[in-house]
């Protein structure tokens, strides 16, 4: 999960780096989203492990 975050957060900074920005928005908003939705695929998965 901590790498899809980290993940998120390089692909915004690359997009920034592209755009010629350099505020951290889109990297902060790009990483927390990756990290929402890896979070919402794995409980489920992991909620029908442990039973």
């Amino acid at each position: 999960m901590l790498s899809n975050a980290l993940l998120g957060l390089f692909l915004g900074l690359k997009i920034n780096e592209l755009r010629g920005e350099s505020n951290l928005w889109l990297p902060l908003i790009l990483s927390l989203l990756t990290l929402f939705l890896s979070l919402l695929y794995t409980l489920p998965l992991a909620k029908r492990f442990l039973r």
